[in-house]
């Protein structure tokens, strides 16, 4: 039986396929057939209800074809689940007669059905495996065939393949290991934990070791527990900033004759740390202490800032004080990439007020109806100084007006303000004479000369300032001895105008004298004295009398010589007023003014 048959490699377009036929059966016993199911089911077509042949001729090769191939069936190792097929060798048996010749190839799949690419012992189509060669490299692959190539060069003979020969052998293998990292957190500075898990077919693995890298350095190595976990703990984070580092971390199981190797990465997360600042209580000061430097510190050693609220500036570390009151220092420090910021530290201290002390000079007396002056005070703090009076007096701000006579206070204050406590109050007292009692006094001469015994004048000038209101008296001192002075008029009578008073300075001149007369009292004393003697003499007893009646008689003789030498004549004189010059003060007074001026007096 022949068949043509006939599959389009595609889909045909429409219309008529045509096949040469005879008009009967050419062929005895031949019935032409059709089908369109790949030769599954055939029908007889008939022509004019009779059955055709198709014409075709038929050839006939003489002698053996000088090529040929056999493909074998596909060879299966059929390993099971945890083994692997190693392929050994490939063989054969065959007769080769001369000028002819068989070469093996091979190809492998893991599927029965391909595809399978041929190849020789180099893994190439171009070249052919020798008589028992290697196929291991085909391991691994369960399903191989060979494809034997014929060759002659003689029609009369040809090569016989008798058989072929593949070895195998299912080769137990080690199962495939999935190495999962956990994540890998840390805070800066500190530490980190780092964690694997080692399954094969989703269970986990124990007892195996594995080993642990960060940054490419050995950390460390664990072992897997019962769930297949292996940890380091406390890994070093030193010199690691805060961040994230994709791949970071990574861990490794080396495998063994059960489980294959494998591996796993992941990243490492480093967060910042935090930090804490150390900044103490300050001292409460005083408004216009010095400045003065702060001193903080942080965990991490970073540089500590400072603001300032409140009575208080400061710059850099250094405080300054703007005011009494209050001053709140706060203390930062922001973090940088590796440290958060910290919690801000406070500390407050409080600014006393500043003492202050008014300088106030002492007021000299005054007269009623004098103009209006100005008083003047300073305060060791600057701030304005004011005043008040009390007494015969007012005053606007600075300006003090007398009001009469009789005395006046002026009071300086100073209130203070935020910086300053108030400072103590200096009164200040003073004399509001009455008017027109003043006046002024001067010489006429300021020199003067005479001779003792004999007077001499000066003429003192009087001034009222306007005029005096009560009697003007006038008194002299400074004069040498047994000199004396008078003023005329004095006193100068109220209401008078300027006038000029003569003053006469009275002078004592010296007495010289050779003889004086003896004075009677020394007779008178003579008689008394014998008197006396005789008295004591007559009163005394007789046993006494004889003891002192010769010293009576003594003393007797001795006032005789006494009472004699008063008669004698002798040379005697006065002291007048000495010679040389004296400086004379003249004072003047009125009820509320005293003055004085002075002069020189020569005494020859």
């Amino acid at each position: 039986m022949y068949a043509l048959i006939v599959r389009p490699t595609a889909n045909p377009t429409p219309g008529t396929y045509a096949l040469t036929r005879s008009s009967t059966n050419v062929y005895a016993g031949g019935t032409r057939v059709a089908g369109a199911s790949s030769g599954t089911v055939w029908t007889i077509p008939l022509t004019s209800g009779q059955s055709t042949d198709a014409g075709f001729k038929t050839y006939m090769n003489v002698g053996f074809s000088s090529s040929g191939t056999f493909v074998s069936s596909v060879k299966d190792a059929n390993p099971d689940p945890l083994s692997s097929p190693n392929w050994g060798t490939v063989s054969w048996t065959a007769d080769t007669p001369a000028g002819s010749a068989i070469q093996f190839q091979a190809a492998a799949s893991n599927s029965a059905i391909g595809p399978f690419s041929f190849v020789g012992s180099d893994g190439t189509a171009s070249t052919f495996f020798t008589n028992g060669g290697s196929l291991s490299q085909f391991n691994g692959n369960r399903y191989l065939m060979y494809r034997a190539s014929f060759t002659t060069n003689d029609g009369a003979t040809t090569p016989a393949l008798h058989d072929a020969t593949t070895c195998y052998t299912d080769t137990p293998v080690a199962v495939g290991t999935t190495l999962v990292m956990a994540s890998a957190t840390g805070v800066y500075g500190t530490t980190a934990s780092l964690s694997a898990t080692l399954t094969a077919s989703s269970s986990g693995v124990s007892g195996k070791t594995v080993n642990f890298t960060l940054n490419g350095s050995g950390v460390g190595s664990g072992t897997t527990d019962a769930a297949g976990i292996a940890t380091v703990l406390s890994v070093s984070l030193t010199g690691i900033n805060a961040g994230n580092y994709p791949g970071a971390v990574a861990a490794t199981f080396a495998g063994d004759s059960g489980y294959i190797t494998s591996s796993g990465a992941t990243a490492l997360t480093v967060s910042r740390a935090d930090q804490s600042i150390a900044f103490g209580a300050l001292s409460n000061k005083n408004y216009g202490d010095a400045d003065f430097a702060l001193s903080a510190t942080s965990s991490s050693n970073l540089t500590v800032t400072f603001a300032a609220a409140g009575n208080c500036s400061v710059a850099g570390s250094t405080v300054h004080m703007s005011g009494a009151g209050s001053c709140t220092i706060t203390a930062s420090q922001a973090g940088d990439v590796n440290y958060n910021a910290a919690v801000d530290v406070f500390q407050q201290f409080s600014i006393a007020k500043l003492g202050q002390t008014i300088t106030f000079s002492q007021l000299g007396a005054k007269v009623a109806g004098d103009p209006d002056f100005a008083v003047a005070a300073t305060s060791t703090s600057g701030l304005t100084v004011s005043f008040s009076a009390n007494g015969n007096c007012t005053i606007v701000v600075a300006t003090v007006h007398l009001t009469g006579a009789g005395s006046c206070t002026i009071t300086a204050s100073q209130p203070g303000n935020t910086n300053y406590s108030a400072a103590t109050s200096v009164p200040r007292t003073f004399v509001i004479d009455p008017p027109g009692d003043d006046f002024t006094i001067a010489p006429t001469i300021s020199a003067v000369t005479t001779t003792a015994g004999h007077p001499v004048t000066n003429h003192i000038t009087i001034t009222p300032n306007p005029v005096t209101t009560t009697a003007l008296t006038f008194a002299c001192s400074g004069l040498p001895a047994k000199a004396s002075c008078a003023f005329s008029p004095n006193p100068v009578p109220p209401g008078s105008s300027v006038t000029d008073v003569v003053m006469t300075i009275s002078t004592t001149a010296s007495i010289t004298s050779s003889q004086q007369p003896r004075p009677m009292y020394a007779d008178w004393f003579a008689f008394a004295s014998i008197g006396f003697v005789g008295m004591v003499a007559v009163g005394l007893r007789k046993r006494s009398r004889r003891l002192q009646i010769p010293g009576a008689l003594a003393i007797l003789i001795l006032l005789s010589v006494v009472v004699g030498c008063g008669g004698r004549q002798r040379t005697a004189g006065t002291a007048g007023t000495p010679p040389g010059t004296s400086t004379v003060t003249v004072t003047g007074s009125t009820t509320s003014f005293t003055h004085a001026t002075t002069f020189a007096l020569t005494v020859n």
